[in-house]
């Protein structure tokens, strides 16, 4: 029997507001606690990038939602759920970063993100601000935890915050670049504004069982070409 599933990991949002202006000094954590429901929110196109569905199709948010089909057995008896995803960047510029960002509630929460032509290798990455990875909650799994050099950035001195709501920061370790070969053209205010569309694969696994919703955050910044190697 089909069974769809939307207490896990069921707000899984794109944010839309990504330009240089919101990143500069925050040191790419970008899910900023004082600022989150300003910055996050979504924005008229025609902006200089976008996160979007396949092939530039308009997406506010991605539907995590899951049947049987996609729940397996792991070698601990856990059911792991596991979904794909497609997205893709739409961009004016040639050069891109992409970070996610996420809470920890979710047992076993792991992710990869792909370019549509070669799911076998996923994109390089690395959590900016990790506390460890070995710190069990019981002898089947594994957290992620946040650690604190991101926490004065996003709560100031408050100190009394939950400890999988301290949101953990990943990066794609280069800087990416648009595909030059899939463009679209779109006309705002009477001007043509020619895009770069740009396609990846998304994919989220994590422990099914009855536990609080993770947030989980895909965001994109335009690079220019001095910074296309840092």
């Amino acid at each position: 029997m089909e069974r769809k599933n939307s207490k896990k990991l069921a707000h899984a949002m794109i944010s839309v507001l990504v330009v240089s202006l919101f990143v500069a000094g925050i040191t790419f954590a970008w899910l900023v606690h004082r600022n989150a429901m300003i910055t996050l929110a979504p924005v008229i196109h025609p902006g200089n990038i976008a996160i979007t569905g396949p092939n530039g199709t308009a997406i506010e948010s991605l539907d995590l939602s899951y049947t049987n089909d996609c729940i397996s057995t792991d070698s601990n008896g856990n059911r792991r759920v596991t979904i794909q995803r497609d997205i893709c960047i739409k961009s004016t510029e040639e050069y891109y970063q992409l970070e996610i960002a996420h809470t920890t509630n979710m047992k076993g929460l792991e992710f990869s993100l792909y370019t549509n032509n070669d799911l076998g290798t996923p994109l390089k990455g690395i959590y900016l601000n990790q506390e460890k990875t070995d710190k069990a909650e019981d002898d089947t799994f594994l957290y992620n935890y946040a650690g604190n050099s991101k926490h004065k950035i996003n709560y100031g001195e408050y100190s009394n915050v939950q400890t999988h709501a301290e949101p953990l920061y990943w990066k794609v370790a280069s800087t990416l670049s648009s595909n030059k070969s899939n463009t679209v053209t779109e006309n705002f205010a009477g001007k043509d504004v020619t895009y770069f569309l740009t396609d990846y694969v998304l994919t989220v696994t994590w422990i099914e069982e009855n536990k609080e919703t993770d947030m989980f955050y895909i965001l994109a910044k335009n690079v220019d070409n001095s910074s296309q190697n840092n």
